[in-house]
């Protein structure tokens, strides 16, 4: 028997479609509402916020850039000052050794449980040694040229006595690529300018959680990283790109690592400099090429071999540098690089990794003549 439009069957139809639809949409905004009150109930959010993390851990003001004092964003909470660290005072405790960690996303915090980031893991080892404070000072994003400001203008306010430095390389190589990336959409730009239906979907807390819980299948994040690649090169000519480790970035790097120890020598702390470790040895195993590519989602004019050898000569530079100049040089390079047990991805640790660079922090620096005479002198 066939139905046309209008006969009681379809109108029938109709409305089990429509009343289907609205017990789906009725679910959806309830899981939505649930989120959103878990959210101000756990972490304080409003209703009718949209947490971002740059904006909600991070401020810009005449200091720079710096966290936001009492910044929080999912597992990520600061203190009064701005710091991913226990509240604290702008002047050591007397008879305290104040120990503060200058670093990019690998030094903040990312894979890690809270409380397991390495900085964290540091001061829990050295208040079993002795009486420590160590303060958190990274910042997502932070290069080595742009922490001299940072001490500068901020953080040698706190009078430290001992500056960790874990600098970041890979933020060389992507020199003269800003261009490119500074044109893509920033984050939440791509919600503002959609149409309606994006941006609830994109303000979405639920849909927010399920990013968070379940991870992106590997081959939808490969494409996405390779349109990304593609997007930032399609347009360069062949000299744009790096084939073999640029060595005036290296030289550059050095020169703003001896600019930041000299500044941080120069207000009373001793500077203690960390090589850097990655999960991927040099040269590379068979199963690590893959991270050196989709790494060029971040250094796009790096060729992939470029990637792992840029660290290999820095870490070298650094050891040399260290030698001329007296600067202690913890080497985390040595010590960890090719252990992909350790890392979340090629260059951020995990719980265990974290845990291994902050025994190695600990160690030089509790171990020292230099720091035993300091604690002896306080």
């Amino acid at each position: 028997m066939t139905h046309v439009v209008g006969s009681p069957g379809w109108r029938w139809r109709l409305r089990f479609l429509a009343y289907g639809l609205s017990l789906v949409l009725l679910a959806a905004a309830s899981a939505e509402l649930t989120a959103r009150i878990q959210d101000w109930l756990v972490d304080g959010t409003a209703l009718t916020g949209r947490p971002d993390s740059d904006r909600d851990l991070f401020v810009q003001d005449a200091n720079g850039r710096r966290g936001r004092p009492n910044g929080h964003y999912k597992k990520w909470v600061l203190n009064d000052f701005g710091f991913r660290s226990p509240a604290t005072t702008l002047l050591p405790q007397p008879g305290t050794t104040r120990v503060i960690v200058l670093g990019a996303s690998e030094s903040f915090g990312l894979y890690e449980s809270p409380g397991h980031e390495f900085p964290a893991q540091l001061g829990g080892i050295l208040e079993e040694r002795g009486s420590y404070e160590v303060i958190n000072a990274a910042l997502t994003g932070l290069t080595l040229r742009s922490s001299r400001s940072y001490w500068d203008h901020w953080v040698s306010r706190f009078h430290p006595a001992i500056v960790v430095i874990y600098p970041s390389p890979l933020f060389s190589l992507n020199e003269g690529a800003g261009a490119r990336l500074a044109s893509q959409p920033a984050p939440g730009q791509e919600q503002a300018n959609a149409d309606t239906l994006r941006s609830l979907i994109g303000a979405s807390r639920l849909l927010d959680r399920a990013r968070d819980r379940f991870d992106v299948p590997d081959a939808i994040q490969r494409w996405r990283d390779e349109r990304t690649i593609q997007a930032a090169t399609h347009d360069k000519p062949a000299d744009w790109f790096y084939s073999v480790p640029p060595r005036g970035l290296i030289d550059q790097y050095v020169a703003d690592l001896d600019l930041l120890t000299r500044a941080i020598a120069t207000n009373g702390a001793r500077p203690v400099v960390l090589t850097h470790a990655s999960r991927v040895p040099d040269p590379p195993r068979p199963e690590d090429e893959d991270w050196l590519s989709r790494a060029r989602v971040n250094v796009p004019r790096a060729m992939p071999h470029v990637i792992g050898q840029f660290e290999t000569l820095t870490n070298e530079a650094i050891r040399d540098w260290g030698a001329r100049s007296g600067v202690q040089i913890v080497d985390v390079e040595r010590a960890l690089r090719g252990r992909s047990e350790l890392f979340g991805d090629l260059i951020h640790f995990n719980d265990d990794g974290a845990g291994a660079i902050a025994r190695l922090i600990a160690d030089a620096i509790s171990g020292s003549a230099q720091e035993r005479q300091h604690q002896t002198e306080h």
